[in-house]
C-alpha cells in the first residue's frame, strides 16, 4: 500500500492564503471524521514547540503533499527552501504523491 512511516497529508501554504487552508479542511472533514485520513499543517504547532522539528517530522511522514500554490506561496523563502525540496525528493523516490492546487494565478515550474 503506502510507504511505511508515511501516513499523513502534509499541506504547504502561505499564511497569506490561510482561508484556502481552512476551506481544504472543510472539504477533507468527512475523511478526518472517519479516521481514514490524517492531515498536518502548521496551525497544529503550539507556542513553545520546536516548530522546525515539527515541520521536518511531518514532512518525513507525508504520504501526500498538497501545495496550495499562489504568488505568496512561491514568494516564501521558507517554503521554497525547507518544504518543497524534501517533499519533491520524496515524490521522486516514490515515497509520496504531490498535489499542486492552484489557488490563484502564478507562474511556477519545478
Amino acid at each position: 500500500m503506502g510507504t511505511p512511516g508515511r501516513d499523513l497529508v502534509f499541506v504547504s501554504y502561505s499564511h497569506a492564503d490561510r482561508v484556502w487552508l481552512d476551506r481544504l479542511h472543510v472539504f477533507l472533514k468527512p475523511y478526518l471524521r472517519r479516521g481514514t485520513l490524517e492531515v498536518w499543517s502548521d496551525p497544529w504547532i503550539h507556542v513553545g514547540d520546536r516548530w522546525r522539528r515539527q515541520i521536518a517530522g511531518a514532512i518525513e511522514r507525508a504520504r501526500l503533499a498538497v501545495f496550495l500554490t499562489s504568488p505568496d506561496f512561491l514568494a516564501s523563502d521558507f517554503i521554497v527552501e525547507n518544504e518543497v525540496p524534501p517533499l519533491i525528493h520524496a515524490v521522486e523516490a516514490g515515497e509520496a504523491t504531490l498535489a499542486c492546487v492552484p489557488i490563484s494565478a502564478c507562474a511556477v515550474s519545478y
